[in-house]
């Protein structure tokens, strides 16, 4: 999977098949939780994976997001104190 900032959205990319697909994200810029297919995203940039969960660096919403493989959903994560 790679992030695509400019068009704010996560793409699963299948190298086999030379296949690009939306997995996560509306493509419209904006800031929603909830089912990753219509959740919203503004630029994101960097992903890492632990535990079942992505956790995507969404830049113009200064937030780290988090997408649960299990459920599907994703969340923005919150860190006490900050």
């Amino acid at each position: 999977m790679s992030s695509c900032s400019d068009n704010h959205k996560i793409k699963r990319c299948g190298v086999a098949m030379r296949t690009v697909t939306t997995w996560s994200g509306t493509g419209v810029a904006g800031h929603a939780d909830g089912p990753r297919e219509s959740a919203a995203f503004n630029e994101p940039s960097g992903m890492s994976a632990a535990l079942g969960r992505i956790y995507v660096a969404d830049t113009n919403n200064h937030a780290v997001r988090v997408i649960d493989l299990a459920t599907d959903e994703v969340s923005t994560l919150r860190v006490q104190g900050l």
